[in-house]
């Protein structure tokens, strides 16, 4: 019935997606903006396109952002789905995608620190999730909670409220906010909606600290703390035990002050056996029915192991 699997991996910032066959050879469709209903006004739009662009007799999988949070944002994913799959497609939060690629037989944690943060455990008798709050009061050690961080801390600064470290000025002046006084409110508002232009600053945060800066560092350093804390609540509700096995993923990770912090206190992260692309293609096609060998497996997870950079349109 199906001649091929597809598979969306949606996000904050970014949406990519991966078609295979039953050969196990894979393509990719452009990259497009992020499809997360809670923050992008665009997100049909975007999805639509994807969804268009698939072949006939296609079954999909599909990662969505902020999926199983809110029932009615659930409900219309559900509908535009349908109205382009009919009943051909199978929805799981993001993170559990990334998931199921790390830890296709569960027994451990996936520690995700994007535009958001959040985890997905397991064991042998179930899957749970921990963090994934939002912005708006959860979501620490995410890119969005570090450049939101950077932000008051500039402020701070500016104001007086803080000793003066220096980081304000360097900060406003990496992202070109030295017009005038509130350049950095005018820069923050610059993006409706703000979340991802904000969730940016990180990777300016990084820079500062890779350059010496010790306020950026230490903020990195927090978000650090953050994220093992998210990791070892969710491995204690499971009983995975102290040294649990975790896998990463996330741009936050980029960072290497953040990514050693965590590892000096949860060890070196596993390598997950495929990507989220590469374990929601092999999902889709356990759901589908298909008799896939260990020879499709790892040729699609050779297909889809690299991240892949290309423009988001």
């Amino acid at each position: 019935m199906f001649d091929f699997v597809a598979a969306i991996d949606g996000g904050g910032t970014k949406t990519a997606s991966a078609i295979a066959d039953k050969a196990g050879n894979v393509s990719f469709l452009p990259a497009r903006a992020g499809c997360n209903p809670q923050d992008s006004n665009s997100w049909r739009e975007i999805l639509e396109e994807i969804l268009g662009s698939l072949p006939n007799h296609c079954f999909v999988v599909m990662g969505m952002p902020g999926y199983a949070e809110i029932p009615r944002d659930d409900e219309d994913t559900k509908n535009l789905f349908q109205d382009h799959l009919g009943s051909d497609f199978y929805l799981i939060n993001d993170v559990e995608l990334a998931y199921v690629g790390s830890f296709p037989e569960g027994n451990g944690i996936l520690l995700l620190a994007g535009t958001g943060s959040m985890t997905v455990g397991g064991n042998e008798q179930s899957i749970i999730r921990g963090g994934g709050w939002g912005e708006q009061f959860g979501d620490e050690g995410s890119a969005y909670w570090i450049g939101r961080r950077a932000l008051a801390l500039a402020s701070r600064e500016i104001d007086g409220r803080s000793k003066p470290t220096g980081f304000s000025a360097k900060l406003s002046k990496a992202i070109g906010a030295t017009s005038h006084e509130f350049a950095l409110l005018e820069w923050s508002q610059a993006f409706r909606p703000a979340r991802a232009h904000i969730a940016g600053l990180a990777k300016v945060v990084d820079e500062l600290a890779n350059d010496g800066d010790q306020a950026a560092s230490a903020l990195l350093e927090d978000a650090a703390k953050e994220l093992i804390l998210l990791a070892k609540a969710t491995a204690n509700r499971l009983e995975l035990g102290q040294n649990f096995e975790w896998s990463q993923a996330g741009s936050t990770f980029k960072s290497h002050i953040v990514q050693a912090a965590v590892e000096r206190e949860l060890g070196s992260p596993v390598a997950g056996q495929m990507s989220a692309l590469g374990g929601g293609l092999r999902l889709a096609a356990r759901r589908t029915g298909w008799s896939v060998d260990p020879e499709w497996i790892a040729k699609v997870a050779s297909a889809t192991g690299a991240e892949k950079f290309e423009p988001v349109i």
